[in-house]
């Protein structure tokens, strides 16, 4: 077996860049987004 793929770890500089071009909402928790719907926030 090979080892698992490494997650993708955005700064939030980053997300924050991403996140105003994104027609939904996300959630940033440790480096990790999160679509609103499934973190609970609307």
């Amino acid at each position: 077996m090979g080892l698992p793929p490494e997650k993708a770890v955005m700064s939030a500089e980053e997300f924050l860049a991403w996140e105003n071009s994104q027609p939904d909402k996300h959630e940033f928790v440790a480096g990790v987004t999160l679509l609103g719907d499934i973190a609970g926030f609307d």
